[in-house]
């Protein structure tokens, strides 16, 4: 089951390169928060970057919906911590595409969108 969202943030909070890169769909096509369209090498490099600290990282699932080897999944993201010293707390929607290759989900696409005021 592509329940690896868990599994997900806390590669994330905790800049995990070989846990990202194995969830990570090499083939994949994502967007970030300031609209930015990136494969998944230039993804994983954003979480990794050695100027981002995390303090606090998780998210919320709205919707999980599977489709045979396919899976898409809706809900929030939000974090804290600092970027080359300076402070962010980002509130995210997203909508992330789970893919089953070979027995692994792997996320083949995603794309996060800033919320604005309340969600």
């Amino acid at each position: 089951e592509p329940v690896r969202g868990e599994a997900y943030n806390r590669a994330i909070r905790l800049q995990d390169r070989k846990a990202l890169t194995e969830i990570l769909d090499p083939k994949g096509v994502f967007v970030d928060g300031n609209g930015k369209v990136m494969d998944a090498k230039a993804y994983l490099g954003t979480f990794v970057d050695p100027k981002m600290r995390y303090k606090t990282s998780g998210g919320k699932v709205a919707s999980l919906r599977i489709f045979g080897d396919t899976a898409t999944e809706i809900g929030t993201y939000a974090a804290t911590g600092t970027f080359a010293g300076k402070p962010f707390a980002w509130k995210l929607a997203y909508t992330t595409v789970w893919v089953n290759r070979d027995g692994e989900w792997r996320i083949s696409s995603e794309h996060s969108t800033p919320i604005v005021g309340k969600p």
